[in-house]
């Protein structure tokens, strides 16, 4: 069982974001703890960029406001879902004002490892939804996180307007693919034998300081638990573990995490290669 944060960025109670929100709810909460911020219930300040963040004690904000209350949430959270009405080809500001102050070295104690999309405009274009889904890309791509999906609902202007809508079942549907309860091991490995070895001794794993250097280069870390992070990459369902010589190699999330199979130091990561054309 996970831990989900729905961020909902509309001002409008019971509108047709929240209604997409409410019904990706349902479905998570089978499986997982579901909370869900409004960004109505909340006064959050944009950010200033005055970075004063780096270097207050605790990371703190200068800033007396509620995200001080998010934060705390986020910090518990594996999972983050972004619901957002789109206005003019972006997020709503409210929701944006919350994205900003994670600029924040205090997002390194997250652990979020997935993000979802859901996203609701009164236009029909077929390229309404572009600018946030490559933003949403950029986001996955930075922090290595797993995109758990999205649902994206065109033509709904009015309150209530996405009631009877497929998105809605699409939503639920997303929610109960979280976290399924399959047994992890099956997942994990792809064939039985001395790659069990690896999950059975997690704590066992340790790095060096050229690992850690190496390893932040490579896959552009915005972390100092560079330890701990791969830790908990190694640990995840969808990790592929294979075995080949004296290593072991980690396939997970679009790179390859490399460990020893006699010592258990993780030696180096980096992103997996494509083969062939885009």
């Amino acid at each position: 069982m996970g831990r989900i944060v729905i961020l909902v960025g509309s001002m409008r109670k019971g509108g047709n974001t929240d209604l997409l929100a409410q019904a990706f709810a349902e479905g998570a909460g089978k499986n997982n703890t579901v909370e869900t911020v409004s960004v109505a219930d909340y006064k959050v300040n944009p950010c200033v960029g005055c970075n004063s963040c780096f270097t207050r004690e605790g990371n703190c904000c200068f800033q007396k406001d509620d995200m001080a209350e998010i934060y705390k949430k986020l910090e518990i959270a594996d999972m983050v879902v972004i619901a957002s009405p789109v206005y003019f080809y972006g997020i709503s500001a409210e929701l944006k004002a919350i994205i900003d102050r994670l600029h924040t070295p205090m997002r390194n104690k997250f652990r979020v490892k997935k993000l979802a999309l859901l996203l609701v405009g009164a236009a029909t274009l077929p390229e309404l939804f572009d600018a946030i889904k490559l933003q949403y890309q950029l986001v996955l791509n930075f922090f290595h996180l797993e995109d758990a999906g999205m649902v994206l609902v065109r033509g709904v202007k009015g309150m209530g307007d996405i009631k009877g809508r497929k998105e809605l079942e699409e939503a639920y549907n997303l929610g109960t693919s979280i976290n399924d309860k399959r047994p992890r091991i099956t997942r994990q490995v792809k064939e039985t034998g001395s790659e069990l070895e690896l999950l059975k001794h997690l704590d066992r794993l340790h790095t060096t300081e050229l690992g850690v250097v190496r390893i932040k280069r490579n896959l552009s870390l915005d972390t100092e638990d560079v330890l701990g992070w791969c830790k908990e990459k190694i640990a995840l369902d969808y990790a592929i573990i294979t075995r080949s010589g004296k290593n072991w190699y980690v396939n997970v999330d679009n790179f390859v995490i490399t460990v020893n199979v006699h010592s258990y130091t993780i030696i180096t990561a980096h992103k997996e290669k494509r083969r062939g054309k885009d």
